[in-house]
């Protein structure tokens, strides 16, 4: 190999290192972006999905507690 090709390859590969320099920074701060997002975004989703199991569960029991008493069960 000759000078100018080993040096062009010493480029490259500095080049190649400062690539995935930037890259691992990027994907780090994705990284904590996300985490950051997720609790903020699960918890209303996880209250509102037991607001409506509960109100689906309170409706099933007050139609059929209604049945009883009317005495069409």
């Amino acid at each position: 190999m000759d000078e100018d090709a080993a040096q062009r390859v010493e480029e490259l590969e500095r080049a190649a290192d400062a690539h995935r320099a930037s890259l691992a920074r990027l994907v780090g701060e994705l990284e904590q972006r996300t985490h950051g997002v997720a609790p903020r975004v699960f918890k209303p989703v996880a209250i509102v999905a037991a607001v409506a199991g509960a109100l689906a569960l309170a409706v099933f029991a007050w139609r059929r507690l209604r049945r009883r008493l009317s005495g069409h069960a």
